[in-house]
């Protein structure tokens, strides 16, 4: 079978979701299929995350962003500390200029992901699409095309989503979903490494000055409002004051950095630590972050920020 993946980020991006497209395609690979993925790059077609060699890059080149203006607007919003009222329209601004920046970026990828394929879509079997109910209606109807929602979306995409021939996702994602498209949304589910993520006794909790007393929450990703990191960050300030007991631990960096360092500054520096995620060393780090936890103990946190 000849696959073709569009991940606009694939190449640009170490998160979650480009992480499962990767080994999800890796293992394709292995069973005799071959796969080549279409993704942005930079103008002259350059990207910074490395694909596996087994898949065929496609690397889109331009001028792309997918979160343009934000750490502006995060670092204004955290200078004019606001509150009240004034707060909340400036946290609302934010939202609206963040998803239409994503749909902007979408919309341009489409119309490329169509310059490029439209006399190539017969080279392919299948196509696989990312988080682009849009685009993986469009795409449907020249190959069959499977969609996986990387988070929740609204009943407005029901008629793109009965549109593609196979919609998949896991958790929040799945049960929205399936509310309005029932059986026509699958599980796709992630995988976990349990020799990895079994915590245990670890001196690196001793570093940081917590025992097995501590509670520690963690969070490993994009420090971006789209991911809900401020939430987040206003939820432990909140935690810390009833239970003094509890450590945050995050991974990762973005935008939001600003905003989480005002937090972890009335938190006291011993109840946070953020280790800055750096392309292939931020893997690495978040490899380490089950040894912060005591045996047994673990915390998840998954916010997607909803439109409105």
């Amino acid at each position: 079978m000849r696959v073709l993946v569009l991940h606009s980020e694939l190449g640009v991006l170490r998160g979650g979701g480009e992480n499962f497209t990767r080994n999800l395609f890796e293992a394709f690979v292995e069973r005799g299929h071959f796969v080549a993925a279409a993704f942005v790059a930079d103008p002259w077609g350059r990207y910074t995350i490395p694909l596996p060699s087994s898949i065929e890059p496609i690397p889109l080149n331009g001028c792309w962003s997918r979160n343009f203006g934000q750490a502006a607007l995060s670092t204004v919003g955290c200078l004019m500390t606001l509150n009240g009222r004034l707060g909340n329209n400036w946290m609302r601004f934010q939202n609206a200029i963040s998803w239409r920046v994503i749909r902007w970026h979408n919309r341009r990828f489409s119309q490329r992901i169509d310059s490029e394929f439209s006399r190539r879509w017969k080279e392919f079997d299948a196509v696989y699409v990312h988080g682009d109910a849009a685009l993986a209606a469009a795409v449907a109807s020249y190959r069959p095309t499977i969609l996986r929602l990387p988070g929740p979306v609204s009943i407005e995409a029901e008629s793109q989503l009965r549109a593609v021939h196979a919609v998949c996702a896991n958790g929040d994602a799945l049960a929205t979903v399936k509310r309005f498209i029932g059986d026509h949304a699958i599980e796709l589910p992630i995988g976990l490494d349990t020799k990895l993520f079994k915590p245990g006794p670890s001196t690196l909790r001793s570093k940081l000055g917590w025992t097995c007393r501590h509670t520690v929450v963690g969070y490993v990703g994009r420090l971006t409002r789209l991911k809900g990191v401020d939430l987040l960050a206003a939820a432990f300030q909140k935690v810390s004051n009833d239970l003094p007991d509890t450590r945050l631990l995050i991974v990762g960096s973005g935008e939001e950095e600003r905003r989480a360092g005002r937090v972890r500054g009335v938190c006291g520096r011993g109840a946070w630590v953020h280790e800055e995620e750096e392309s292939d060393r931020g893997l690495q780090r978040g490899a380490e972050v089950p040894r912060h936890l005591p045996e047994g103990q673990g915390r998840r946190h998954e916010v997607t920020r909803g439109r409105g």
